[in-house]
């Protein structure tokens, strides 16, 4: 399962890259908020479909990001503390049964 999503997400990545290099860029992108240019650009007017599917493809992005930490997550739940804590106790059974010296 978690194979699968990693080339889900490797997918959607490369296509978000694609999408987001294939936008327009022009002059116009921040002119339209200075004080020559009496146009008010609505984000939803200005929205074309590249940005759209930018936009749903950053959505499952960060999904498919937090699907995999919490799989990440659920795969490892003994942590750091929880293995010192066990060798520990594994030594202090191991001194527990060593003869004591006279």
């Amino acid at each position: 399962m978690q194979t699968i999503l990693i080339v889900i997400h490797i997918i959607i990545a490369l296509l978000l890259i694609i999408t987001i290099l294939l936008q327009r860029t022009s002059s116009d992108g921040l002119e339209g908020l200075g004080s020559s240019s009496g146009n008010i650009m609505s984000p939803i007017s200005s929205a074309n479909f590249l940005t759209k599917v930018t936009a749903i493809l950053a959505t499952f992005f960060v999904l498919n990001c937090l699907v995999l930490a919490n799989l990440a997550a659920n795969n490892s739940k003994k942590t750091i503390v929880d293995k010192v804590v066990k060798s520990e106790n594994d030594n202090l059974k191991t001194q527990k049964n060593l003869p004591i010296a006279e």
